[in-house]
């Protein structure tokens, strides 16, 4: 939980395994992720993080995709689009 608490601040999610999940939605840990609105997402509970995964690129713009292609290369983009094709 330290470990997992230190980079709480920094991420919008975090995948962790399910007791890990479970000491986290807990009080007093709970206040805390709730602070940086970080989302548990568990190992146990695949669907809610596909869930949350499929949300996520719903809401990825073109120009935030234009974005990736020229820092990390077009090949970047055309996996993204592989993984979450839009209709």
């Amino acid at each position: 939980v330290a470990i997992t608490s230190t980079v709480l601040p920094y991420v919008d999610a975090i995948l962790v395994d399910g007791r890990c999940a479970e000491v986290l939605r807990q009080p007093p840990t709970l206040a805390e992720v709730e602070r940086w609105g970080t989302v548990v997402l568990s190992a146990r509970d695949l669907e809610s993080t596909v869930r949350w995964l499929d949300a996520l690129a719903a809401d990825v713009t073109e120009t935030h995709l234009a974005t990736v292609a020229r820092v990390y290369g077009p090949s970047t983009v055309e996996q993204f689009r592989r993984t979450f094709p839009r209709d």
